[in-house]
């Protein structure tokens, strides 16, 4: 398995289902930074919800998505790519259009 990709707390299949919807959507995988964490919950060490922080390192860009099970949030960030939520705006880093 290639571990070259920055993705802090993902499991095997949410690691290749983003590769997919990164590929799909004509950017590469390696210009991301992934990490997963839990939202804080009230009272006594309890974990919220979990959380998938993504960067896109070309642009800067930072989008959250609320994980719950798995890879549910990797729709999502796929409709943010094709919405070019990710994009420099100065014309570089931006997605291929389909």
């Amino acid at each position: 398995m290639d571990m070259s990709i920055v993705a802090d707390g993902l499991s095997s299949q949410e690691r290749g289902d983003f590769r997919l919807a990164c590929r799909i959507c004509g950017l590469h995988w390696s210009d991301f930074d992934v990490y997963m964490e839990n939202e804080q919950a009230g009272g006594f060490g309890r974990e919220g919800r979990k959380l998938a922080h993504v960067l896109y390192r070309i642009s800067g860009r930072q989008r959250t998505y609320r994980a719950g099970l798995g890879n549910d949030w990797i729709p999502a960030f796929e409709v943010d790519i094709k919405a070019r939520c990710f994009a420099d705006f100065d014309g570089l880093g931006a997605p291929k259009s389909q």
